[in-house]
């Protein structure tokens, strides 16, 4: 256990995603680094981004949890299907009602309760 004071940030998006989300609390943790936290991320796991390749820029001056979504729609909230899913007709007329009635939900819902129990388990070991 360290003796410098700890801080948990628990977000969906952080480096090396190109997204700004992850521009945010990279940078963010880099500075609370500098004031001398010992800092914990629990993220998103990795996986190729529709958004662009992988920031190699960005500060990982934390220690970095990553975590998979309990579930992730073959279709994303915008229609196209993700890299690497082949779906059936079925599957797309099943995943377009979902589409609809989850129209504000995106992956982050689903990926919240186990980032959650993730960051509990930290805390109690912290």
């Amino acid at each position: 256990m360290s003796t410098r004071p700890t801080l948990l940030v628990v977000s969906y998006h952080f480096a090396p995603s190109p997204l700004v989300g992850a521009k945010r609390f990279s940078f963010l943790t880099r500075e609370f680094t500098r004031q001398g936290f010992d800092v914990h991320v629990v993220t998103n796991e990795l996986r190729d981004s529709p958004h662009g390749r992988e920031d190699d820029s960005l500060p990982l001056q934390a220690t970095i949890h990553r975590v998979a979504a309990g579930f992730e729609p073959a279709v994303t909230s915008h229609g196209a299907v993700q890299p690497g899913r082949l779906i059936s007709v079925w599957a797309r007329m099943v995943n377009a009602v979902f589409r609809g009635l989850l129209a504000p939900v995106g992956g982050e819902y689903f990926w919240a309760r186990a980032a959650a129990r993730r960051a509990l388990e930290i805390a109690r070991t912290l």
